[in-house]
C-alpha cells in the first residue's frame, strides 16, 4: 500500500508541474493574469496535498487495524502486499479478504469458506499445516494462522511453474533394441534387406525425431537414445506407440516381401525389359547414387526432386508406411518389378500405366541414421521373375 501512495505522489507532482508550466505558458501567450494562475495554481495544489494525506493517514490507519486484529505478521503480508489474507467467523463464513484478492478480482465475503474451497478442510481441522488450491488460473498455498480465523495465501504459481520445468528437464536415458533385426537380414537380398529397413528401422528414427529425442545408433539393432523426463511422459502416455507401430508394420512387410513376385503375373506392359537392359536414366531427375549394394539403389538428391518410372510398365502396387507417412511405388516390366521407397508424394495409382520417365512421384526425406540431418533419398530395386537370378542395379544405368 505504502508503495502505491508513493507512486501517487510521484505522479500528481508531475501533473503539478505540467500545470505549472501550462500557467506560466497561457500567461506569456494569451496575457493571462499572472495573479489569478497564481491564486488558482496555489488552490490546487493544497487540494492535491490534503487529499494525499487523507488517503497516507486512511492507509496508515488501515494498517494499525490489521495489526491490531490479525497481527504484526498479517500487518506485513497486507502492507507489501504478496501475501492474501481472510478472516472467517465460526460459521465458516467469510468476513474479510485483503486486497489483493479484489486487485485479482476475488471477492467472497459472505460467502461460505468451505463452499468454495473444499480444499482448507483439513488445514481448518489442524490436520495439515497448509494446502495447495487453484483459483482461476494461479495457484496458492494456503496456511493457518494458530488460535485464530485467519488465512494466508501466497501465489506459488511461478515456483510451481520453475518445478515443473525443472522436472520436465531431468535427463532420461535408454537403449531402443530391435528384436530379431540380424535374424531377419541375415540372408535376405539386398533390396528386401533395405525394404526391412525402410519399414522398420527408419520409422523408429522418425519417431525418436519427431518427439525430440536425440539418437545415436550402437550397432545395426541397437540405438542409444537420450530424451527428457516431460518427451519420456509423453511417450508413456502413447503407451509407446512406436511397438504396435513396427509390429505391424513388420507383419505386412512379411506378407509384400512373399507376395512380392507375385505381382508381375500375366503383365504385357514393359515386356522387353530383361537383365540385359541398360543405359537407363536414374528414377531421380538430378540425382546421384549414394551407393550401390546388390540388386538396389540408395539415391539422393534435391527436395521434391522428380522421381521417374525407369521403363514403360504398369503400376502394380502403392504401399503408405503409416509411421513415415512415405509412399512406396512397385512397377512392373513385363515379370520384372521394380520398386521405389520412400517417396515423398505420389501421382499414380495401382493399375495405372505409365510410361519410360514418366513421373511417379517426388522424393521423401529421411534421417540419417548416423548424422541424425534430415536427406531426400530414394531406395530403388529391382525383382528378376525368378528368386534364384541375380541382378546387379547398377547395371540398369550403365552406358
Amino acid at each position: 500500500m505504502s508503495e502505491k501512495i508513493g507512486k501517487l505522489k510521484t505522479l500528481l507532482l508531475i501533473l503539478i508541474v505540467v500545470e505549472l508550466l501550462g500557467l506560466v505558458s497561457l500567461h506569456f501567450l494569451f496575457d493571462l493574469d499572472i495573479k489569478l494562475a497564481a491564486l488558482y495554481f496555489i488552490i490546487n495544489t493544497l487540494t492535491v496535498y490534503f487529499l494525499v494525506q487523507y488517503f497516507q493517514e486512511d492507509s496508515q490507519n488501515r494498517m494499525f487495524g490489521v495489526s491490531r486484529i490479525l497481527g504484526s505478521e498479517a500487518k506485513d503480508a497486507f502492507q507489501f502486499g504478496q501475501i492474501g489474507i481472510l478472516t472467517y467467523d465460526e460459521n465458516y463464513t467469510i468476513t474479510w479478504m485483503s486486497e489483493l484478492f479484489a486487485e485479482r478480482g476475488i471477492n467472497r465475503i459472505s460467502k461460505k469458506l468451505t463452499m468454495w474451497l473444499p480444499e482448507v478442510n483439513d488445514l481448518i481441522q489442524g490436520d495439515v499445516e497448509n494446502v495447495q488450491v487453484q483459483i482461476d488460473d494461479r495457484t496458492y498455498e494456503i496456511a493457518r494462522k494458530e488460535d485464530a480465523r485467519i488465512l494466508f495465501f501466497q501465489d506459488v504459481t511461478e515456483q510451481q511453474q520453475l518445478e515443473k520445468a525443472y522436472q520436465e528437464e531431468q535427463v532420461v536415458v535408454g537403449l531402443i533394441h530391435l528384436d530379431n533385426y540380424e535374424e531377419s537380414t541375415q540372408y535376405e537380398e539386398e533390396q528386401e534387406i533395405a525394404m526391412i529397413n525402410n519399414n522398420i528401422r527408419q520409422p523408429v528414427v522418425e519417431w525418436a525425431k519427431n518427439h525430440g529425442m536425440l539418437l545415436r545408433r550402437l550397432k545395426s539393432d541397437r540405438f542409444l537414445v537420450v530424451l527428457n523426463e516431460r518427451i519420456f511422459k509423453q511417450i508413456v502416455d502413447e503407451r509407446f506407440s512406436i511397438l504396435a507401430q513396427t509390429r505391424k508394420a513388420s507383419q505386412q512387410l512379411d506378407v509384400a516381401i512373399s507376395e512380392l513376385r507375385k505381382l508381375s503375373k500375366g503383365n504385357k506392359e514393359g515386356a522387353s525389359f530383361s537383365s540385359k537392359t541398360s543405359g537407363l536414366r536414374l528414377p531421380v531427375v538430378n540425382g546421384r547414387v549414394k551407393r550401390y549394394k546388390g540388386n538396389m539403389a540408395e539415391i539422393s538428391g534435391p527436395k521434391e526432386a522428380q522421381v521417374i518410372s525407369i521403363y514403360d510398365g504398369k503400376v502394380v502396387d502403392v504401399k503408405r508406411n503409416r509411421i513415415t507417412n512415405k509412399y512406396d511405388v512397385y512397377v512392373a516390366h513385363g515379370e520384372y518389378i521394380t520398386s521405389y521407397a520412400n517417396m515423398g508424394t505420389i501421382c499414380v495409382e495401382k493399375g495405372q500405366k505409365v510410361a519410360r520417365n514418366a513421373q511417379i512421384g517426388t522424393i521423401g526425406s529421411a534421417v540419417n541414421v548416423m548424422t541424425m540431418e534430415t536427406e531426400y533419398k530414394l531406395v530403388f530395386g529391382i525383382y528378376p521373375p525368378n528368386p534364384g537370378q541375380k541382378m546387379r542395379a547398377e547395371e540398369c544405368f550403365r552406358k
